[in-house]
This record gives C-alpha cells, structure tokens and sequence, in this order.
C-alpha cells in the first residue's frame, strides 16, 4: 500500500489520540489515530507539525491512520565532502523540495563514508526556512539486519568458548575449526603424538602460506616456555620446497608470502622478521572477527587481505 506523508495538527495526550493533516492535499479531511499505530516512537515523544507517514484507510465511518512512522527513507542526492552536507532526495510527490542535510545530523556514520545514492533513514522538518532532514541513520533492510544480529550472536558464542578454554589441546583444535570455519580448505594439524618440537599446523590460503603454533602460557617468550628456537625452526621449514603431515606431503611456493604465526588468548602483535617470514603472535580473537565479517557481508572475498592486514608493516 501507498504510504502518505502528513503533519500531526493536533494531539490529545490524555487519550493519547490525535489528528494528522495530510500534506498535498490540504482539502481532505484529517487522518485520526490513536497510540497503538505509532511505530518506534512514543505517543509523549511526538509534536504538533512533526512529519510522518502512514498508511491511509478510508472509509464510510471516517479517515483513519494506520502504521505511523516519525522516519522517512529516501536517497542521498547530492553531497558536499568539503562543508560536510548535503541533499536527499524528496521521494514523494507529496514533497516539494529535497532535504538539505549537515555533518551534525548524522548518526552512527561518518561524513566520509557516506555516499550519493545510498538509502537513509531520517526524520524529515519542513519549515517557512526549507526542508531539512534530522536524525539521519543510514538504512539496513531487514534481511540484511537479521544477518547482521546472527553473525555477531555466532562471533560472541565463539569468543565465550574460547574465554572458557584451558586444555591446550582443545585450544588447538579449536583454531583449527576457525580456520575451516573461515573456509580455508587447505589446513592441517600435525599429528600430537610425538609432536614435540613441531608447529601444531599449517595452512595455505592463495598466496599466503602459515606454520601456526598454538599456546595458552601469556609469557610464551619468557625463560620456561622460550619458542624462539621453536619459531627458528618454523622458518626454516616454511621456506623448504615441502614438508611432511603425517602421511601427507604439503608443498611450498617460494614466491608465497610466508608467515609463522603463534595463535594465543593475548595481543595481535608482529615479533619479528626472519629473511623473507614474518613472525606475529596473532589473537584469535582476531580471527575470529574475520569470520564474523565473512558471515555478515554477503559479498565478502577479501579473506587473504584481512589475513595480512593482522600486522601491517
């Protein structure tokens, strides 16, 4: 149904009912509401003149207004990056003038990051002065809002898991399912039996190629739990032609970017650089985080970037 635009003429706080004058057609008859049809808004928040819309249900018994929203969708016409303001557009016949629009309005978004043609959300003011638009979001359909909650109740399931976790075996495995979870195919976990010494895994991911070594000890690089011959050895093996997983040979590309990456609970941090490898504790908190925007963007096909952008140089 076509949704009408109005101003609120009248407003009984008593009853909580009042009276919307519909704009365009100032000769019909005013639209009657009552409390329950307001959406997002509270009858105590509302003010004469204020703009809505609504749906129209006419009939025999009088004008009536369904559905009433303070907040109106439109596109964004026109914007000045140098002032910090803009126009959107009117939308409606119903509107004489597009919305003129400043950086202070905003909410929840930056000036820099908007852009022309994208849909908002805002509460449109239109005075003897002009047609201004206030309290401006930028405008998430619901599907997109219901991806949007379950990818980020996903990520805090996954952090609450990880926060529990104290077994250093299940630590590893757990990294290895957010690995498989990211959609990165080609990782493997080394065998524990007689693992001493050795990484806990690898993965190649296009042209970037890890050793990962997971560990719950905080001062990993202290004098009781020292990896830097563990990390010297990572490197060495990083840069061979292939190495050996059990019974699988996993081949090397000596023009892959090279990573030895130690996966912990603590800060995603770059340790050093030996040659060509590059050595970062990375937490997996982080990774995590990567998933949550693989999960809520539906076009997401920046994995590879997000995985070295971890430490940027």
């Amino acid at each position: 149904m076509r949704r009408n635009y109005g101003k609120i003429k009248s407003l009984n706080l008593e009853k909580k009912t009042g009276s919307i004058e519909k704009i365009g057609n100032e000769g019909e008859k005013d639209f009657y509401f009552v409390e329950k049809e307001l959406k997002g808004v509270k009858f105590e928040k509302l003010k004469e003149g204020q703009i809505v819309s609504f749906e129209p249900n006419i009939s025999e018994k009088g004008n009536y207004a369904n559905k009433i929203y303070t907040r109106i969708i439109s596109k964004i016409k026109s914007l000045d990056f140098e002032k910090k303001r803009g126009y959107i557009e009117k939308g409606n016949s119903d509107f004489e003038k597009d919305f003129y629009f400043v950086e202070k309005e905003l909410k929840g978004i930056k000036f820099e990051k908007l852009k022309e043609g994208q849909t908002v959300l805002f509460e449109p003011n239109i005075s003897e002065k002009g047609s201004y638009a206030n309290k401006i979001e930028v405008y998430v359909s619901n599907e997109k809002n219901f991806v949007k909650k379950l990818s980020e109740e996903i990520v805090d399931v996954l952090n609450q898991k990880v926060d529990k976790i104290d077994d250093p075996a299940v630590f590893e495995d757990f990294c290895f399912t957010v690995f498989k979870l990211l959609g990165i195919e080609t990782v493997y976990q080394y065998p524990r039996k007689n693992q001493g010494g050795r990484a806990d895994g690898l993965f190649k991911y296009n042209s970037l190629e890890v050793i990962y070594d997971c560990t719950l000890n905080e001062d990993y690089n202290g004098k009781e739990h020292d990896k830097k011959e563990q990390i010297t050895n990572y490197t060495e093996s990083i840069n061979r032609t292939q190495t050996t997983i059990g019974d699988r040979t996993i081949k090397f590309n000596s023009n892959n970017e090279k990573q030895v990456w130690i996966i912990t609970k603590g800060e995603t941090k770059k340790i050093s650089q030996i040659e060509n490898v590059k050595v970062i504790e990375v937490d997996i908190r982080d990774i995590i985080s990567i998933y949550g925007k693989k999960i809520s963007e539906l076009e997401y096909t920046r994995l590879q970037k997000d995985l070295l952008d971890l430490v940027k140089d």
